[in-house]
């Protein structure tokens, strides 16, 4: 049995301190674009809508923590048929709840702007950012049985923090302030995922 450290329990969690954090970046992101056009109404909007998609998609942070009690058992047991079965059944759980989040999207965003409502303006807008954005439900809650069947099983978890170099030959900057298209050269790039 591996020794239960302080050092190792920090490299099985810190990876999903980071990946976790970076879960409401993609909102916090598409606001800073929108924010760009200078209007209101769809910074609320996308605002507004990455709220939503957070808490759809923490409903469905059991499969995470379910599977990774599941994972860790099998491993314990040395089973690796249900190992692979946990995470099939995992798999397609988090893809027909993310199915189910595409069908029942507009029940839920009208119950959500019960809930909390806006203006015409931004539940229309809101509406539209949501109806490109759900598509990603089913691998994002997918990702969820991933990550806890990850962490049951607890392999190469230091794997999933990347640092990339290389060299922008277009035009192009993700420095989403800067839009005069002139940046070409060399880029750092820092990802992390679980």
């Amino acid at each position: 049995m591996t020794e239960v450290t302080h050092g190792r329990m920090w490299r099985i969690a810190g990876p999903i301190v980071l990946s976790n954090a970076t879960v409401p970046l993609l909102g916090a992101v598409d606001t800073g674009v929108v924010g760009q056009l200078g209007q209101a109404a769809p910074i609320g909007a996308v605002g507004l809508g990455a709220v939503i998609l957070a808490t759809l998609y923490w409903v469905f942070g059991f499969l995470r923590m379910g599977t990774s009690g599941l994972a860790a058992q099998a491993q314990g047991a040395g089973d690796g048929a249900e190992r692979a079965a946990v995470l099939m059944r995992a798999l397609i759980v988090g893809l027909a709840a993310g199915l189910g989040l595409i069908v029942l999207q507009v029940a839920l965003v009208a119950g959500a702007f019960t809930l909390a409502p806006a203006s015409a303006e931004v539940e229309a807008l809101t509406r539209q950012y949501l109806a490109i954005r759900i598509w990603g439900a089913p691998a994002t809650i997918a990702l969820y049985a991933v990550t806890g069947w990850l962490v049951g099983v607890d392999r190469h978890l230091n794997n999933n923090l990347r640092l990339g170099i290389g060299y922008n030959f277009t035009d192009f900057s993700d420095d989403l302030t800067q839009l005069d298209f002139t940046h070409e050269g060399w880029f750092l790039n820092f990802v992390g995922t679980y």
